[in-house]
């Protein structure tokens, strides 16, 4: 019963570490997995939801398998959005390299971040997955 309680509870935190800002972006400001209309946020909070049915049926030994795939579409999702940022810099600085604003503008443009939803899905991944890990197999029948 204990693992039950504790997949659920890190399926939640999971769930409402998508909420939470997960990068910051000048001008545009913070960004869920929700608001850049992809895929991935709606697949990670699928995935979620399979994991925290999995940890409330009789199977709750078997959740940690959609928290590990909950952790590789975010992860995916967190080195295409690395990418992403990292791309857009490079071309921002390269367009304004002569540019009058071109200092100000590579500054600027250096204040992207990571935000804490990261951190609390990442939690709530390593959670489901150690109460789903600690369930006890059931006794064999003979």
């Amino acid at each position: 019963m204990a693992a039950r309680i504790i997949v659920a509870l890190g399926a939640l935190i999971t769930a409402g570490g998508m909420l939470l800002p997960i990068l910051t972006i000048p001008l545009v400001g913070p960004i869920t997995l929700f608001t850049n209309g992809q895929l991935a946020g709606y697949l990670a909070l699928a995935v979620t939801f399979v994991t925290l049915f999995t940890g409330a049926s009789r199977y709750v030994r078997f959740a940690w398998i959609p928290a590990v795939l909950s952790a590789i579409v975010l992860g995916f999702f967190g080195l295409q959005a690395s990418n992403r940022a990292n791309e857009a810099m490079a071309t921002f600085r390269e367009n304004l390299e002569n540019s009058p604003f071109g200092a100000l503008a590579g500054d600027f443009v250096g204040t992207v971040e990571f935000d804490e939803g990261w951190v609390v899905m990442a939690v709530g991944i390593v959670i489901s997955a150690a109460g789903s890990l600690a369930a006890k197999r059931p006794a064999p029948q003979d």
